[in-house]
């Protein structure tokens, strides 16, 4: 594939099925590497949040938002993966997506990807690649599948929870404080979610929560004029017009406390400064078994990172822990 900004990008379709036991299961990825690849790269498999697909790690609008870049650029390779039931992978019936089938799906796609980067079967264009360390990154439901897929099938050597609390996630509230989730309220299907927030401003709490006030406007137009979290008018490059009904459960408290708990790698905590993580401060206590824990919280960032003005300070953070790692 032609290069851009000095990468390669590869298209893959992962057949998971017999992973997860469902027919015609493919988990769609692009895998962005260095156009100078050498023999021993880092690998970051990342994961998107509800309504997102995975462009959203690698967005192409003027001003360098692509994370995937970013770090591509300091020697990674980088795979941005669609959890089932979202974005270009395949949708098999939403009630048997489960944070665990989800896990296990992208568990399977993340080693498969491994093991052609290292056999040199990615790509006609690439030689074999030696992959000495996998890193897992997930942005709010995919940092919350993230844990599901390490806790039960450790494909990764480290794991970066961006956006997600493992204690428990909730939306902020423009007007102060934090707005109690719609699970608590007995509501525990997405559209229990929009009613709720909509008792305090519809899509206007969206786009509060996850854009910061210096945000680029036409950028945030463009990510949330379809309506969110149901793109129903449009769906932008980095979006997804599906999202699996199990992300309105991600809102219970200790929803994946047990998993969380189970993780022995190093574990990566990353959050604006407006979040749904109500103290990250606290949230290296649901990691009691992870050879460490890092906090960063990022100043003029809401929880969607990647749009944020100050998103390299973030990038730039996570980068320089991976490489302390190895």
């Amino acid at each position: 594939m032609p290069t851009r900004s000095g990468v390669s990008r590869h298209q893959l379709r992962i057949d998971v099925s017999d992973a997860v036991g469902l027919p015609e299961a493919i988990v769609a990825a692009t895998v962005i590497v260095p156009a100078d690849a050498v023999e021993s790269q880092t690998l970051a498999v990342a994961f998107p949040g509800g309504g997102y697909s995975r462009g959203y790690w690698d967005i192409q609008w003027h001003g360098s938002y692509s994370q995937a870049e970013y770090h591509v650029s300091r020697g990674w390779v980088f795979a941005a993966i669609d959890h089932l039931g979202v974005g270009e992978s395949s949708l098999p019936d939403p009630t048997l997506l489960s944070f665990e089938v989800m896990g296990r799906a992208n568990a399977a796609a993340s080693q498969h990807i491994v093991s052609a980067l290292r056999s040199g079967e990615l790509a006609d264009s690439l030689g074999p690649t030696a992959v000495p360390f996998v890193i897992g990154i997930g942005q709010s439901m995919g940092g919350c599948v993230s844990i599901v897929a390490q806790a039960l099938y450790r494909p990764f050597d480290a794991l970066a929870v961006l956006g997600y609390s493992a204690a428990h996630t909730v939306l902020p509230s423009p007007s102060g404080g934090v707005h109690v989730s719609a699970v608590e309220r007995g509501r525990t299907d997405m559209a229990g979610i929009v009613d709720e927030a909509g008792q305090i401003g519809s899509v206007d709490v969206f786009s509060w929560s996850f854009h910061f006030d210096d945000v680029d406007p036409a950028i945030r137009h463009k990510d949330l004029r379809g309506g969110f979290p149901f793109r129903t008018d449009s769906v932008p490059p980095w979006g997804s017009a599906t999202i699996p009904p199990a992300a309105a459960s991600m809102l219970a408290p200790g929803v994946v406390a047990k998993e969380a708990a189970a993780l022995t790698v190093p574990v990566f905590i990353g959050v604006g400064e407006r979040d749904v993580c109500p103290d990250a401060h606290t949230e290296p206590a649901s990691y009691p078994g992870a050879d460490h824990v890092t906090v960063c919280v990022v100043d003029r960032m809401a929880h969607m990172h990647n749009f944020a003005s100050s998103r390299n300070v973030l990038w730039n953070r996570l980068h320089r822990w991976g490489e302390s790692l190895r």
